[in-house]
This record gives C-alpha cells, structure tokens and sequence, in this order.
C-alpha cells in the first residue's frame, strides 16, 4: 500500500455514476467536507496508505455514497511482481458474523509452507479467540481504525500462528470475537505469494 511500491495497493471500481469517496473521513463529516475522488460508472481509483493521514498510517477508512467493489493488490515488502496475489475486500458490516470456522491450514499450500501473517478486524477491546486460544495470550500488533473507533484491526505473526494452528483439527483456523469479524493473510515463500479474505 505504499506508493512507492506500485505492485501493492488497493482498486476501488465504481458500480454507478456520480460515486463520491471520501477518505479518513467521519461519516458525520461527508455533509460538510468534499469528497476526495468523484468516479463514473466503471471508473476505478487506486489509493495509497498516507494519502490524508500521514506515512505512519497502515489502513485506509474509505467511505462511500454508493456501491464500489474493492480489491486489495498484494505484492510484499519489494514489490516483485511473482510474488502478487489479488483479494477482493468486504465493506465493513456491523451485523456480519462474530466467527469464522474452519479455515483449513492456511500455511501449506500444496506441500509447500508459507511465512505467513494475519490480520483480524473486529471491534475495539474484542473478546477474540482464535482454536480457543485468547489473542491476548500472543500480544498482537493492533490499531483503531480512523473514522470508525469502534473497530479495530489485530495482527498475528507467523511465529504466533505457529503455536495457533496446530490446535485446530487438520491445522484449521477458527476464529471467534464478540463482535463483527472478518480475516486477512498473507504470505510468501521465495518467489510464490498468496492473499485471502474471509468473513461470514
């Protein structure tokens, strides 16, 4: 998401004319504030982290007045293009479920493991659990996210997700919170990289 690093960044693509997107922006904000894009249906925009809110920031709040599909192009720390995977991204719901269940061993993909992260978004101070193991046990990177305080994202590390895994049946992945949740990761192996998003 850098923009220097073109093999990494989000694709907003608008599905009507006349599409506003505002970003790092309160909803209460867009009545008073001017949009930052304005697209055409089938136009798309591609956004960097750090745009409004400064380099340091890792997320972007995107708010929009109607319906946009969202992908986020994922490519690594050096940008080599064999290592791009594409995922399509959810908009935040707030009824969305509070478990995802049975993800199955996101680390080996057909034989071959991958250093992997994780990053979780569900509500600030969450009750989070991932095979039954309280998130707190690992200490996650975490941040809340601008515009939007009462959510936050988590992030696990590959030596976490070590000692996460195996727990599960078959190396599966369940995750639960009280709150709406949805999942990310990543990972690379030399030259092979992959993306997914789940929600439910």
């Amino acid at each position: 998401g850098q923009a220097s690093n073109t093999n990494e960044y989000p694709i907003i693509v608008a599905h009507e004319d006349n599409t506003r997107l505002w970003l790092q922006t309160n909803v209460e904000d867009t009545a008073t504030t001017s949009p930052d894009y304005i697209l055409s249906r089938g136009e798309y925009k591609t956004l960097y982290f750090g745009e409004k809110a400064g380099s340091s920031v890792q997320h972007i709040y995107l708010l929009s007045n109607k319906r946009v599909y969202g992908y986020q192009n994922m490519a690594g720390r050096d940008g080599s293009a064999t290592k791009q995977a594409m995922m399509l991204i959810n908009g935040v719901n707030p009824i969305a479920s509070s478990k995802i269940d049975g993800i199955y061993n996101i680390e080996d993909i057909a034989g071959t493991k991958f250093e992997m992260q994780l990053k979780i978004l569900t509500s600030t101070g969450a009750d989070l659990y991932l095979n039954g193991l309280k998130s707190t046990n690992f200490n996650p990177q975490n941040e809340v996210i601008f515009g939007k305080e009462e959510l936050s994202w988590y992030l696990f590390d590959n030596k976490d997700l070590e000692n996460i895994l195996p727990l599960g049946p078959n190396k599966r992945l369940t995750i639960e919170s009280d709150g709406p949740l949805y999942g990310q990761y990543y990972g690379y192996n030399s030259v092979q990289g992959l993306a997914g998003y789940f929600f439910s």
